[in-house]
């Protein structure tokens, strides 16, 4: 079975089709970012297909304002997230700022654990259904 069916081209770079690999007849569109050697694709969340080139369209000019205005188009993974916060609380302890044993703490926890378990998710999907129902209570410390 092939991955992308109905396939229709808006424009250079923007296509709109079905997968072939869901029971749903939902629309998605791919997108070619420019100046990236990538593509970005987005479900459509509608089976109508004026609908779905009416957004696909509307996708394709916020990704081209984005990229105007050097705004991120792909969020990042958690990992990548973590080791810049990383960088900058190990320059906060060279400048006296925080105690130089936290950067450590953190590095131990972020590289971790945490890394493990959410490394490779977008920080924008980490959330409480991500955790587990046990964890779901950051800061909470137990009884």
């Amino acid at each position: 079975m092939a991955f992308v069916t109905e396939r229709e081209e808006l424009k250079p770079g923007l296509i709109i089709f079905r997968r072939g690999d869901v029971e749903h007849r939902m629309w998605y569109c791919r997108m070619k970012i420019p100046k990236v050697d990538r593509y970005k694709t987005i479900s459509l969340k509608t089976s109508d297909l004026d609908m779905a080139r009416e957004r696909a369209l509307g996708h394709d000019a916020d990704i081209r304002l984005r990229m105007k205005y050097d705004i991120p188009v792909f969020t990042p993974p958690f990992r990548e997230v973590g080791r810049k916060y990383l960088l900058t609380q190990e320059a906060r302890a060279r400048r006296g700022e925080i105690n130089t044993a936290r950067p450590r703490k953190l590095r131990a926890i972020i590289e971790g654990v945490l890394d493990r378990y959410v490394g490779s998710t977008q920080v924008h999907l980490i959330g409480e259904r991500l955790m587990p129902p046990h964890r779901a209570s950051i800061g909470s410390c137990g009884s």
